[in-house]
């Protein structure tokens, strides 16, 4: 068990820091300030909880990640595995909210096994610059997609990296392209794949009290989520 409690298929959302690089995409998919409910708000990122060997890391398709994949103990953009309470120390320093989506039922041992021969087949493949561009929620991009809807996969972002491997496991039933973070995480708690986010807070206030999302006790005392309201 890792530190956080965190589950194969559980996603990831990160909101904030990398200064201008995090508020550029921010506002370019149409994030924080600007969408509700609050739970959503400001994600650039999202990443995906897999098995790697006998343990889970944090997978996901980024160019930012300052540590080294510890599939190919190199740093490298595009799909990359990192070890999962140094991933989110990581995040923490740089001043990021990470948001966890928890998985709404846990995945069969078969599942598992899907997804984590997807997660390694899928490593070393290149971030997929254009279809970040792509996925933005604006105006332009609703018309892109209405337009043409045909999956390529040969370079991946992190918005179709994460649903795609949802997909592999059994859990996610559409399309994987033309999703931004925001509107892939919104989507997925729409359609019951996950539920309402919750907030992982940074180690020195892990001790403080915290409020699951369903109104019941449904994680240990160490990991602290608090539930964010749509008011």
């Amino acid at each position: 068990m890792n530190h956080h409690d965190l589950h194969p298929c559980d996603i990831l959302g990160i909101s904030g820091g990398h200064g201008a690089i995090g508020l550029g995409i921010a506002l370019a998919t149409l994030s924080w300030p600007f969408t509700r409910p609050r739970y959503w708000q400001g994600l650039s990122h999202v990443a995906i909880v897999g098995p790697y060997g006998e343990n889970d890391a944090i997978w996901e398709s980024t160019t930012l990640s300052p540590s080294r994949c510890i599939v190919c103990g190199e740093r490298h953009s595009g799909v990359q595995a990192h070890l999962i309470d140094r991933r989110i120390r990581e995040w923490h320093e740089a001043g990021q909210v990470i948001w966890r989506y928890r998985i709404r039922f846990p995945l069969s041992v078969t599942e598992q096994y899907r997804l984590g021969k997807y997660l390694e087949s899928e490593h070393g493949k290149s971030y997929d610059y254009v279809g970040a561009f792509r996925a933005r929620d604006l105006l332009i991009a609703w018309a892109r997609r209405a337009l043409w809807l045909r999956e390529d996969l040969r370079t991946l972002y992190c918005s179709e990296f994460a649903p795609a491997a949802l997909r592999e496991a059994g859990r996610w039933k559409w399309s994987v392209s033309g999703l931004s973070p925001n509107r892939f995480c919104r989507l997925g708690v729409k359609r019951e794949v996950v539920v309402y986010p919750g907030v992982i807070l940074p180690d020195e206030l892990e001790e403080s009290a915290w409020v699951s999302v369903s109104g019941q006790n449904a994680w240990p005392n160490r990991t602290a989520f608090r539930h964010q309201s749509s008011k």
